[in-house]
């Protein structure tokens, strides 16, 4: 299965906005 690293909080808006 796919080994999923325990994040709490994912920054999307840093990656994927300006």
């Amino acid at each position: 299965p796919e080994t999923v690293p325990e994040v709490e909080e994912k920054p999307q808006s840093v990656a994927d906005g300006p």
